[in-house]
């Protein structure tokens, strides 16, 4: 894994970018194919696909303007702030990687102007980020309400929710970005309206949801690779 923490800043004509990069970077692991991975990941943070952390990271800052060492005196100046934020949260060897993926842009006024977060598992099997369609079986997951699959989801994820005091959960929305989490599922339940800054999750143990799975990845979480 890369470990970047840096802070870097940015000028041009019209404009100050302030970019702060704290990121857990997976270049090689082992010999899986890490491609995808490499262009989902450069996508969501610099906004182009490339094939390495670098290329991407030095074509971002390129549009941003030349590398200054202190903030221009620049009245007319507008001034952007963004925060890069990469984590592995949980790794099975040979197996699966999930990470969280945040970024968030602010004005010099301190306004955010944009915000995406991603809660997310690689397959290092078959080199590509899994969605909830892999992991869950769609007809079930999205049953009709009185569907006793269904209501037993949304129990389950009410169940193990971790969420702000006062803050509402739209479960008929779920599952949305998913992961695999130890022996759980790690669902995002959106940031939190009452506390900014928290996430709201729900980790259900996945011996709860087998009902759900997709036979290929019941098939997968049973089973166990030598490391």
């Amino acid at each position: 894994m890369r470990t970047v923490d840096d802070c870097g800043l940015f000028s041009n004509d019209t404009s100050v970018h302030v970019l702060k990069l704290q990121l857990n970077w997976p270049d090689k692991i082992g010999d899986a194919d890490l491609m995808p991975l490499q262009q989902y990941l450069t996508t969501f943070f610099f906004g182009t696909e490339a094939t390495d952390f670098v290329s991407a990271l030095n074509a971002y800052t390129a549009s941003m303007g030349a590398v200054v060492d202190s903030m221009p005196d620049m009245e007319a100046a507008h001034r952007y702030y963004q925060d890069c934020k990469l984590k592995a949260i949980w790794y099975s060897p040979h197996q699966f990687l999930s990470l969280y993926a945040y970024k968030q842009e602010r004005n010099g006024e301190g306004r955010v102007l944009s915000t995406k977060r991603r809660y997310f598992t690689y397959d290092l099997v078959n080199g590509r980020v899994l969605t909830q369609k892999d992991i869950f079986n769609q007809s079930r997951v999205w049953g009709t309400y009185d569907d006793d699959y269904r209501i037993v989801f949304e129990e389950l994820v009410e169940h193990f929710a971790q969420v702000g005091e006062h803050d509402y959960i739209d479960m008929s929305k779920l599952p949305r970005d998913v992961a695999l989490y130890k022996e759980s599922i790690l669902f995002d339940l959106g940031e939190s309206e009452t506390q900014p800054g928290r996430d709201n999750l729900s980790v259900v143990p996945a011996e709860h949801l087998s009902f759900l799975f997709t036979k290929e990845i019941k098939k997968r979480l049973k089973s166990k690779v030598k490391d």
